[in-house]
This record gives structure tokens, sequence and C-alpha cells, in this order.
């Protein structure tokens, strides 16, 4: 069953920057599927694990972390209704991208990230003085939105 926008009273739009797919979706609460472009493609079941379409939200703030030389660090975000869009971890000082959904894209092999679909965690192993600074978890949405926490690194690893 196709529905058209007009008739969808209890419905949201989602846009997506995938380019194999439409711009434009539209989903129906009431009977969750998710319309591709009308008269083109049907996803059926398609909603995200709260069952809504809402914009992303963030549940709590970035924790600062204070951690030792030499010791591992974790930055961790937490946010419901990420549905499709894109998420980013950047060190703020050398605005590198650290990490891009579940990839790491920096060359630095201590870098990795976890997520379980509300926190994302971005992992920095034998901290350096280096990686004291401001990190920035970044979601695509339009505009963007972000939220930073601080890595304070101290002394020397015991």
């Amino acid at each position: 069953m196709v529905l058209e926008s007009s008739i969808v009273h209890e419905s949201c739009h989602i846009e997506t920057r995938n380019p194999r797919r439409a711009s434009f979706f539209i989903f129906n609460k009431t009977d969750p599927r998710i319309v591709h472009r009308p008269r083109v493609f049907l996803y059926r079941n398609a909603k995200s694990s709260t069952g809504s379409c809402a914009d992303p939200v963030f549940v709590e703030t970035i924790p600062n972390v204070t951690i030792s030389i030499g010791r591992d660090a974790v930055l961790q975000c937490s946010v419901e209704d990420l549905e499709y869009y894109e998420v980013s971890w950047i060190k703020m000082d050398t605005q590198t991208v650290l990490t891009s959904l579940k990839h790491v894209v920096t060359g630095d092999k201590r870098i990795r990230v976890t997520n379980n679909n509300l926190q994302w965690k971005l992992h920095i192993s034998k901290v350096e003085e280096k990686d004291r600074g401001f990190y920035m978890y970044q979601i695509n949405t339009e505009p963007m939105i972000s939220q930073l926490g601080y890595l304070d690194v101290q002394g020397n690893y015991e």
C-alpha cells in the first residue's frame, strides 16, 4: 500500500543523505511503514527502537573525564531517536574527525568507537598528553547538533 503525503495525518518526514535512497520518506505511526518516494519502494516495519520518528535528542551531557597518562579513556554520548542520521566524534583543537558512524577515520590506532543504539563511546587507549582537550559528538541534522566533553590528562601512569 502506497500512502500519499496528503492523507497521512500522523506522520513525520525523515531525510537521508544516502544517494541510493530518495531524500524524502513518509513514516506513518499507526501503520509502521516507510514509503520511499510513493509508487517506487515500500519498506515495512521500519521504525526506531522507541517507535517514534522524532529528531535526535541528547539524553544527557557528555561527562568530562580526568585520566592519568597511559590509562584508557572513554567519552560517552547518549542520544535517542538517531534514526538515519550520521554521527561523528571530532577532536576540537585540531578539528580532526576521529570517527564517522561505527568507523574510525583517523590513522591513530589507539582510537575506537562502540555503540549500543543509545550510547556512542569514543575509546582512547594509552592516553597521551596530546589527547587533552574538547571532543565533540556531532549529529548531521539540519542544522547540525552537537555536544562537547572535555578530556583532562594528568600526571604519570603508575
